[in-house]
């Protein structure tokens, strides 16, 4: 199963040139990041160590809290074999919470007790707002509760039971997963003795429907938009690494009130794009196979800045993704391209998969062409034959390696999922508004 988790959102407030990209909270809000941390940090592991037996989630997920680095640490894990788990307690008496991390969208929410629709889980996850103390409602003529996003409902309706009273929201995800419920505020905590978050806006889901994984029992969205964790907490840049299946030492997500050094990184910039303006979206200048450039209309690559344009191009990160998405148009010329610089034999995809471009490995000796991702720099990040393929083991038949990337999406923008970006560790810097890419770091 392949994931694509990134929220869809109409143009609705963009304001340029300031200094910190993300909403400003509304007066009077009840948001407060913690008096006395400085940051988080949550430890990351690809699905393949999660079980082996000698792993234990109560001694591998406790969080890092050190006031003197400036930052909070808790631990990822990839559950869906290329998208991400955080844990993370939720309430008080705390319960345990597996989050899906989604830098595509902005809320945070969780799948909450009674059910009117829910996916199935593994674990009791679901959480019971009767069992906690610190479970509080958000009136809907509150500040907290944010008219500009168009997901969040106030006074003039009802969603799935809840009352013309209640904040609720309904967000949907192009993928046509959807979630709705109500906002409310609790308290996010770790897998240690580190202090709570208190005051934390999440969305209590109870009616959920679409592709979600039974491993997971929710969204952390770290979008650009007023809900999302990294607004709330006021964090300046947030980094973490997406290890692929053979890593086993472990990764985080670390939130930072201060900037980290790092060296032999590439520098993105980026960008706002008006009609989606909760997401990531990347200076990007093309693709290339073995140093010279795919044949790609640059117009793929750009986006308008008029809100009222009908242009969707450009092209965004996305941990939420599994693997990259691109317009047909785009996949067509790339793929085409590849197949002629490779003496690989290609073969009919298997039927358990929706990738197009697949080739045997029968031959010893293979020659790949050379595939870097150019952005509006002098930076280029070369992708490794992990970041390149699918391998697929079939019965009674040589493994099959796809090019990991889909098409299709009816969207003009191009997706740089997660899958493409293993090993390297991802830095946000949400004040100069860069991407920071260090490859190899999470090796």
């Amino acid at each position: 199963m392949f994931f694509l988790l990134i929220l869809i959102i109409p143009f609705l407030h963009f304001t340029p040139n300031t200094a910190i990209p993300h909403v400003q909270p509304h007066p009077n809000t009840t948001i407060v990041a913690p008096k006395v941390s400085r940051g988080f940090s949550v430890p990351l592991y690809h699905r393949a160590m999660l079980y082996r037996e000698e792993f234990n989630l109560t001694k591998t997920t406790s969080s890092n809290y050190d006031a003197q680095k400036t930052m909070f640490t808790t631990g990822l894990y990839d559950r869906l074999n290329g998208v991400y788990v955080a844990y993370f307690m939720v309430g008080d008496p705390p319960q345990r919470q597996a989050l899906l991390l989604d830098i595509g969208s902005d809320l945070l929410w969780v799948q909450c007790q009674p059910c009117i629709t829910c996916f199935n889980q593994t674990d009791d996850l679901e959480f019971d707002p009767k069992e906690s103390s610190s479970y509080r409602e958000i009136p809907c003529n509150s500040a907290l509760c944010n008219h500009d996003e168009d997901y969040i409902f106030s006074c003039d309706a009802t969603i799935d039971r809840t009352s013309e009273k209640d904040c609720r929201f309904e967000i949907e995800y192009a993928d046509d997963s959807s979630a709705s419920g109500k906002m409310i505020i609790e308290t996010l905590g770790f897998f240690s003795d580190v202090r709570p978050l208190e005051n934390i806006v999440v969305g209590c889901a109870n009616n959920n429907q679409g592709h979600f994984d039974e491993d997971t029992s929710g969204i952390l969205g770290l979008g650009l938009g007023y809900y999302s964790l990294t607004n709330q907490l006021k964090v300046t840049n947030f980094s973490f690494c997406l290890p692929g299946p053979d890593f086993i030492y472990g990764s985080t997500l670390d939130m930072f009130y201060t900037e980290p050094e790092k060296d032999n990184t590439i520098t993105v910039p980026l960008l706002l794009n008006p009609l989606h303006p909760s997401h990531y979206f990347v200076g990007f200048q093309g693709i290339s196979l073995n140093n010279q450039m795919v044949p790609i209309p640059s117009s793929y690559w750009e986006f308008s800045t008029d809100p009222k344009s009908n242009i969707d191009g450009g092209v965004l990160v996305d941990s939420g993704a599994s693997v990259s998405w691109m317009p047909t148009q785009v996949y067509e010329i790339f793929s085409t391209n590849f197949v002629q610089l490779t003496n690989m034999i290609q073969e009919k995809p298997p039927d358990s998969t929706t990738f197009n471009t697949c080739f045997s490995t029968r031959s010893t000796s293979r020659s790949v062409p050379e595939v870097k991702f150019h952005f509006t720099n002098t930076y280029s990040l070369t992708l490794t034959m992990e970041q390149l393929f699918w391998r697929y083991a079939l019965q009674n038949k040589p493994d099959m390696l796809c090019l990991a990337f889909h098409h299709g999406l009816g969207f003009g923008f191009t997706i740089i999922g997660s899958k493409q970006l293993q090993g390297a560790r991802q830095t946000y810097d949400l004040v100069n508004m860069n991407l920071k890419l260090t490859p190899n770091e999470c090796y």
